[in-house]
C-alpha cells in the first residue's frame, strides 16, 4: 500500500520528532477519508457490522469449544455405571414462515436412558454436550435414533457430587467438531466479505475524490488559481518573445 511505502521512505530520513508527528497526523487524516466514505454508504455500514459479527462469533465459538474440551477432559475422570435406553423416538416440529404458505419441519431424536447410583434411579436425555441433534431430514434423524434402540445398554458417566448430571458420549473430537467448524466458516465468510469491503471502499474513494475535485473546480479558489496560472503563463510567453527579439539584434551587431 502507498502509505506503507511512505512510512518506509520517511523512516530512512533523519527526521525530527515534530516531523514524525506531522507525518503520522497527515497519514491519519488521509486514512480518515475511508471512514467518510464508509459512513456515506448505509450498505457498507451494514456489511461492516456483518463482518464484525462474524469475527466475534468465531471468537465465541473458539472460547466455548475450549471450555467444552476442558469439561470433557474432566468428565473422563467421572465414575461410570451401566445404563439402559428406555425411550427412543423421532420428534417433528413444523414451523410456518411469515407471509408464506410454505411450512418447514425440523426433526430431532428423543433418547432417554436410566441408570442407578447408590440404589437411586435417575433418568436423563443428555447424550453429549454438543446439543440436541436436529435436521430437516427425517431419515437422518431416524438413523441416529436407531443407534440407541430401547433396551440398549450404555456406559454412563455421572457426576459424583451431583449424580443426576450424566453424559454418554465423551468423544472430544466429536463434541467439539461443530464449534471448530463454526470458527472456520465464520472466519472464511468474514474474510471474503472483508475483501469485498476493501475493494468497494477503494472504488468508492475514487468516486469520492472525483466528486470533491468537481466541487473544487467550481469554487472561487480554483477560478483564482486558473487566473493566476494564466497570468504566469502570459508573462513567461512575453519574456520568451523579448528574449527571442534581443538575441537576433545582438548577433547582427556583432557581425557589423
Amino acid at each position: 500500500m502507498e502509505f506503507l511505502n511512505e512510512i518506509a521512505i520517511e523512516i530512512g530520513k533523519p527526521v525530527t520528532f515534530y516531523k514524525c508527528v506531522v507525518f503520522f497526523f497527515e497519514l491519519l487524516k488521509e486514512q480518515l477519508i475511508y471512514l467518510n466514505v464508509l459512513l456515506s454508504r448505509p450498505s457498507l455500514i451494514a456489511l461492516s457490522c456483518i463482518i464484525l459479527f462474524l469475527y466475534c462469533s468465531s471468537v465465541g465459538f473458539y472460547i466455548y469449544g475450549k471450555h467444552l474440551k476442558k469439561k470433557l477432559i474432566k468428565v473422563q475422570s467421572w465414575p461410570t455405571v451401566q445404563g439402559v435406553v428406555v425411550e427412543s423416538e423421532v420428534l417433528g416440529s413444523t414451523n410456518s414462515r411469515v407471509n408464506s404458505n410454505i411450512n418447514s419441519t425440523t426433526y430431532s431424536a428423543q433418547i432417554k436412558y436410566t441408570y442407578t447410583v447408590f440404589n437411586k434411579q435417575y433418568t436423563n436425555s443428555k447424550l453429549n454436550w454438543g446439543g440436541r441433534f436436529e435436521s430437516s431430514s427425517k431419515e437422518q434423524i431416524q438413523a441416529y435414533a436407531d443407534m440407541y434402540p430401547v433396551g440398549k445398554e450404555l456406559r454412563v458417566y455421572y457426576n459424583e457430587t451431583d449424580p443426576k448430571e450424566s453424559i454418554v458420549d465423551i468423544d472430544i473430537k466429536g463434541n467439539t467438531f461443530i464449534y471448530k467448524l463454526g470458527v472456520f466458516m465464520c472466519i472464511i465468510i468474514a474474510t471474503g466479505f472483508l475483501c469485498g469491503l476493501i475493494i468497494e471502499l477503494g472504488n468508492e474513494r475514487k468516486r469520492y475524490e472525483e466528486r470533491e475535485y468537481e466541487k473544487y473546480q467550481k469554487s472561487p479558489q480554483y477560478q483564482e488559481y486558473l487566473l493566476e496560472s494564466k497570468r504566469i503563463e502570459d508573462s513567461l510567453q512575453n519574456e520568451q518573445l523579448i528574449n527571442e527579439t534581443i538575441v537576433p539584434s545582438e548577433e547582427n551587431t556583432s557581425e557589423e
